[in-house]
């Protein structure tokens, strides 16, 4: 036993975690494609979405890239006019990323096919349980990437 947490919840939380990572997976094959874009591109414009605008490091570590990919995606981005950048106005060797209108449009978009491919996913799930699973949800996240 290790904090309270028994090695089954452990292993069932692990299968849990394991089956919806592949079904998200299949789910983002399924939508992404018809917006000719993919899973990193796609989790680059959601993380740019919800944030102001962030240097390239500290999007880099919010997604899970080492800088020099990160660097390649946000550049095939840039090029398609989904994200822009700007030089940070209180240093000048720093440079932010922020989404644009049409990068903004892109990924809400991208929400609303996944939305359309399953339709009852959540229709059995209270408004508030769901809450309350994301907020848990985010609590695990946050411990892992410690």
């Amino acid at each position: 036993m290790n904090n309270g947490i028994h090695e089954v919840d452990i292993e069932e939380l692990f299968h849990v975690i394991q089956v919806l990572s592949r079904q998200f997976n299949v789910l983002l094959r399924h939508c992404l494609p018809c917006h000719n874009i993919n899973s990193v591109e796609c989790s680059i414009l959601y993380e740019l979405k919800k944030s102001k605008p962030i240097s390239l490091n500290d999007l880099a570590e919010l997604i899970g890239l080492d800088t020099s990919t990160a660097s390649r995606y946000v550049q095939k981005l840039v090029e398609g006019g989904l994200v822009e950048r700007r030089t940070d106005p209180n240093d000048r060797r720093v440079t932010l990323l922020s989404v644009t209108e049409k990068g903004r449009n892109l990924s809400t978009a991208v929400i609303q096919s996944m939305h359309d491919y399953l339709p009852e996913t959540f229709d059995n799930i209270s408004k508030e349980r769901l809450i309350a699973l994301c907020e848990e949800l985010l609590i695990i996240a946050r411990k892992l990437k410690k």
